[in-house]
């Protein structure tokens, strides 16, 4: 089973401020709930100034959050982190595949509301792999 481990993690400052400054957004909807993503491929050098060549090539970093403001209680927010988390790696070729050798893509997800459980955000965190697909393939 694929895991994710913490340079899959994406939580530098620096590259929060360039994902949120320069990224694209979108939603993801259906009648079960709602993901809120945000985008950004950015050349690797970009991500890791002082890589070495031995070091692993990692093509995704991502950020899993639930706004406190929908889920007061902090087991809620933790339980759809991790659900999210989850179904990241279920799912995790199908966003490596989307970006070129050279590229990293940082990616923000937020889920926004509804049903609170692993097939629901699973079928959510493939919806937005399929419209990243047709957004990173237009672009």
């Amino acid at each position: 089973m694929p895991t994710l481990c913490k340079q899959e993690r994406l939580f530098e400052k620096r590259l929060l401020a360039i994902l949120f400054g320069r990224g694209k957004r979108f939603s993801c909807n259906n009648e079960e709930g709602s993901l809120r993503i945000c985008y950004l491929s950015v050349p690797g050098t970009e991500v890791w100034p002082d890589k070495t060549p031995e070091s692993p090539h990692i093509s995704c970093k991502i950020l899993v959050s639930a706004p406190k403001s929908r889920f007061r209680h902090a087991v809620d927010r933790n339980r759809i982190k991790r659900l999210l988390r989850e179904a990241y790696r279920f799912h995790k070729d199908s966003f490596s595949d989307l970006v070129p050798e050279e590229s990293v893509l940082l990616l923000s997800f937020q889920f926004a509301g509804g049903e609170v459980s692993l097939p629901c955000m699973s079928r959510l965190v493939e919806k937005a792999a399929k419209t990243l697909q047709n957004r990173l393939g237009h672009a």
